[in-house]
């Protein structure tokens, strides 16, 4: 199977996803932080997208869509709640978490198109594939670059681990191991954290 167009339609939503957040939104005030229901919104298009895009309903359970979509209603809530600095992490000037739920979705989605349609079908083909990915993380010129490079490396052990467990126990699952990665960081950082944007 030439898996070539598949990859390069792949590579143009992930790159183009993160180019309109980080070279758009962002710098005109709608962050992870400020404006989050039109992030979030964003966010939330796009993983639709993919979902439909790629077919991925037939692939995943009744159930796995049902936990996935009630995880979205309330990330959105959360979104536009006042209470959203009390009940995702610990207070904060303000919590960038409930949009960066939508954004793990996102990712998600895209690992689990990339099992499904067997582009990559090894722990350590996604773990290099997730890296190279998050390559571009090196031009974002907010951070410093010791965050950049602890990001990198991350997405390293990440990649292989969403593969793993996707494989083995479904996309809701690694979802929940990479929503719960970011809620731990959220509690052992300062507000200024070095992993959320």
């Amino acid at each position: 199977m030439n898996n070539y167009p598949f990859v390069f339609i792949w590579l143009l939503i992930w790159l183009g996803y993160y180019a309109v957040l980080n070279l758009f939104l962002i710098p005109h005030g709608f962050s992870y932080n400020n404006r989050r229901l039109y992030t979030s919104s964003f966010a939330f298009f796009v993983s639709m997208l993919v979902y439909y895009f790629f077919s991925l309903g037939s692939a995943i359970s009744g159930s796995d869509i049902f936990l996935v979509l009630t995880l979205i209603v309330i990330i959105l809530h959360l979104v536009v709640s006042p209470l959203n600095q009390r009940v995702v992490a610990r207070p904060r000037k303000k919590s960038p978490l409930a949009v960066k739920y939508l954004d793990v979705i996102f990712q998600q989605l895209m690992v689990f198109s990339l099992i499904v349609n067997q582009v990559i079908s090894s722990f350590l083909g996604m773990a290099g594939f997730f890296l190279l990915v998050h390559l571009p993380i090196v031009f974002v010129p907010r951070k410093m670059p010791g965050w950049k490079m602890l990001v990198i490396f991350l997405s390293f052990f990440g990649g292989g681990l969403f593969f793993f467990t996707t494989l083995n126990y479904g996309l809701v699952y690694s979802i929940f191991i990479h929503t719960g990665f970011y809620f731990l960081v959220s509690i052992l950082t300062p507000d200024e954290s070095p992993i959320l944007p």
